[in-house]
C-alpha cells in the first residue's frame, strides 16, 4: 500500500531499513514486526534506500550506554550495522531530483508505504523484493546498486594510541585484534 502523507498523520516508528525481525521472539513486543515493512511520512528517497540498501542499520555501532562494551552481535543479530559499506543515501542521476525531497514537518513529496506478507516468507530478501517491485510500478524510476569509490574517513592510530585503545582489563570479554593491513576490530577471544 502506498499512499500520500497528510500532515498530522502519526504511527509506528520509522526503522530506516528492511529488517526481517526473525530472531524476534512469539512473545516480544517485535515480533509483530515480522514480515511487515511501515514507512510514514517518508520521502522517495528515504523508500528507496529502504528497498535498495543493506538490511542492517547503516549507522555507527552504538557502545550499550554506560558500560563501554559492544553488544555481542552473535547472540543479538539485530544488533549488527553495516556502517561503513552503503553510502548514506542514494545517488539520483537525474535533471530533476524535486520528487525526492522532502522538507519536514511538510506533507509534500512524503509517502506512507506498508508491505505485510505472511510471516514464514518475511525475509528481509524478499521484502525489498517486493518494495522494489512496487516503487518500480508506482514511479517507473530505474534503480541499479553499484560498488563505487566514496570519499570516506580514514584514522590511523600511531604505535601508542592503539596501546591506549586495547583494553586495561586482562580478561575482557572482547579483545582488540589487528589484520594484515592493521585494520583494528574487537572480537571475542576463542
Amino acid at each position: 500500500m502506498l499512499s500520500k502523507y497528510e500532515s498530522g498523520q502519526t504511527g509506528e516508528p520509522y526503522y530506516p531499513h528492511v529488517a526481517n525481525f526473525r530472531w524476534t521472539e512469539p512473545n516480544s513486543e517485535l515480533y509483530e514486526r515480522r514480515g511487515k515493512v511501515l514507512a510514514l511520512g517518508q520521502s522517495l528517497r528515504v523508500l528507496y534506500a529502504m528497498a535498495y540498501g543493506d538490511t542492517l542499520w547503516n549507522y555507527p555501532l552504538s557502545r550499550t550506554l554506560g558500560l563501554w562494551t559492544f553488544p555481542d552481535t552473535i547472540k543479538y543479530p539485530h544488533q549488527r550495522r553495516s556502517y561503513g559499506k552503503y553510502w548514506y543515501c542514494p545517488l539520483l542521476e537525474m535533471k530533476d531530483t524535486a520528487k525526492f525531497e522532502a522538507k519536514y514537518p511538510l506533507p509534500e513529496n512524503r509517502y506512507n508505504y506498508m508491505l505485510k506478507v505472511p510471516i514464514e516468507l518475511g525475509t528481509a530478501k524478499k521484502m525489498q523484493q517486493l518494495m522494489q517491485q512496487d516503487l518500480t510500478a508506482y514511479f517507473g524510476y530505474h534503480v541499479t546498486v553499484e560498488k563505487r569509490m566514496m570519499p570516506c574517513w580514514y584514522v590511523k592510530a600511531s604505535p601508542e594510541t592503539k596501546a591506549k585503545l586495547k583494553s586495561k582489563v586482562p580478561d575482557g570479554k572482547y579483545k582488540m585484534y589487528e589484520d594484515e593491513e592493521s585494520n583494528g576490530y574487537f572480537k571475542m577471544p576463542k
